[in-house]
């Protein structure tokens, strides 16, 4: 026979307080998210819409008004996906430049990724490529240092002792055997990426210390 048995947990003020805060936090960001999911559920629906409205038109005589009326309103849907999505890339990106002093990213072989048909509508949705050039060219007019480097081994090798082990796409936490290190597995990978920019920015900078 298996009994249970119901512990009631009473907190002190001060623990409360502090759970009320992180719950609060939490519902912040949960609202966060779920808002720019359906703003973003929106804008497909729209587009998908007058796609359907579009295809249904897009035979008829281009003389036909109503073919025009058609052609022009996904025209515009188009370009309010555009123009968000040109927003978002200089906003944040401005917000990047304006908080560090160096900048390190990937050097992504983005026709290349987009050849896997599951993932290229949101890699060509996020447009990593435009999002990289506002983030060089800001941070050439600043002054700050910017480096794009290989993304080979960043997820895979320790930020912390370099030891290098395999991970499937499916593995979100880093667990070094070797040193025992635990991160998040982006986390882990933004270390590789910023200490590889850093050696590059000091090897451009003293060259001659490098040769030989």
């Amino acid at each position: 026979m298996v009994r249970s048995v119901k512990y009631r947990l009473r907190p002190t003020k001060k623990q409360e307080n502090i759970l009320l805060a992180h719950i609060e936090e939490c519902r912040l960001l949960y609202n966060q998210l779920v808002c720019s999911r359906v703003q973003a559920w929106e804008k497909e629906k729209s587009l998908a819409r007058a796609q359907r409205k579009w295809d249904a038109m897009k035979k008829r005589p281009k003389t036909d008004a109503v073919r025009e009326k058609r052609r022009k309103v996904i025209a515009r849907v188009h370009e309010r996906i555009r123009n968000k999505r040109h927003n978002f890339a200089h906003q944040e990106s401005r917000k990047i430049v304006n908080r560090h002093g160096f900048v390190a990213v990937e050097k992504l072989k983005v026709k290349k990724m987009q050849k896997n048909r599951r993932l290229s509508k949101s890699i060509a949705d996020v447009a990593w490529l435009l999002f990289r050039h506002c983030l060089e060219y800001k941070a050439e007019e600043a002054g700050i240092g910017f480096k794009a480097v290989k993304p080979d081994y960043t997820s895979q090798d320790c930020s912390a002792c370099g030891h290098r082990e395999k991970k499937s796409l499916s593995d979100r936490v880093h667990h070094c055997k070797a040193c025992g290190y635990t991160t998040d597995r982006d986390h882990n990978a933004a270390i590789n990426i910023l200490t590889l920019g850093l050696q590059r920015q000091v090897e451009c900078m003293c060259p001659n210390d490098f040769i030989g």
